[in-house]
């Protein structure tokens, strides 16, 4: 077992030194670098002539090629992936913001008058509470009901009604509703001409 993972390190190795030893051959390559390598080859070892600055220099390029190789490549991959990310979260904002308008809607259901199934905002919806029985409709519905029918009864219950009053917290939610939904399809529009721009 632990000859194999020995055996692996070792293969590893030698494909890293082999891509390196590719990749400098081509930069040589790309910067005439060939006719260096010669001319240093050709030196005798007795003659530590110009050509070991030479080697030196060339060395030095190729490091600095290899590098900027490296980075270019490393920045390409970074902004591909953060491409990437941000597709997904804007495909994410996306999802969440209909799942927000969908809970909306049906929020906003349960905020319609049972009479006339507006919306109860106002000014002529706003939602009318009728006690003692505590039932709300739209202050138009219940207004038109008391004068039609000559009675002060709740058109759901029937029992008397003694006092009616905005009903403020309910007013409150409607609104507090109507505003997010508004914000979702803000967001959603807004996500929607990023993902054309960025072809997402």
């Amino acid at each position: 077992m632990a000859d194999m993972a020995e055996l692996k390190r070792k293969r590893e190795a030698w494909f890293a030194q082999r891509a390196a030893a590719q990749e400098r051959e081509r930069v040589l390559q790309e910067e005439g670098g060939a006719a260096v390598d010669e001319a240093v080859h050709a030196r005798s070892e007795d003659d530590p002539s110009p050509a070991m600055g030479v080697l030196s220099l060339s060395d030095s390029d190729v490091l600095d090629r290899i590098t900027e190789r490296l980075t270019s490549k490393l920045k390409e991959e970074l902004r591909s992936e953060v491409r990437r990310e941000e597709q997904e979260v804007s495909r994410k904002n996306i999802q969440d913001s209909k799942k927000m308008e969908g809970w909306l809607a049906g929020e906003l259901e349960q905020t319609t008058c049972p009479i006339c199934y507006e919306i109860m905002q106002p000014p002529q919806h706003t939602p009318t509470l009728l006690f003692p029985c505590g039932h709300t409709f739209c202050a138009q519905c219940i207004s038109s009901h008391i004068k039609a029918n000559h009675r002060h009864t709740c058109p759901y219950c029937r029992k008397k009604i003694e006092s009616q009053a905005p009903n403020m917290i309910l007013q409150q939610l409607i609104d507090g509703f109507a505003e997010r939904k508004k914000e979702a399809a803000a967001c959603l529009d807004r996500e929607g001409k990023f993902l054309a721009v960025s072809g997402g």
